[in-house]
C-alpha cells in the first residue's frame, strides 16, 4: 500500500486520490481546502505542495524525503 502524506490522518481514501494524482502528473488546477480552526489545512497544504514540488516522485511515499 502507497504511503501518502503519512503525517495526515484519516481520510485515506483522498490521500490515496491526491497522492496518485501526483504521481500522474494529472492534478487539478485548483483545490479547496476546508475545515474548522485547527483541522490541519495548512500543515496538508504545505505537504502537498511539498510533493508537487519533488524531482523524483516517488510511488511509495509522498512527499519525498
Amino acid at each position: 500500500m502507497n504511503d501518502f502524506f503519512p503525517s495526515i490522518y484519516g481520510n485515506d481514501d483522498l490521500r490515496s486520490r491526491l497522492g496518485s494524482s501526483v504521481i500522474q502528473g494529472r492534478f487539478p488546477h485548483a483545490l479547496l481546502i476546508e475545515g474548522k480552526e485547527g483541522s490541519g489545512k495548512k500543515t496538508f497544504a504545505t505537504l502537498l505542495s511539498a510533493a508537487l514540488c519533488c524531482e523524483k516522485k516517488n510511488a511509495d511515499a509522498l512527499p519525498c524525503t
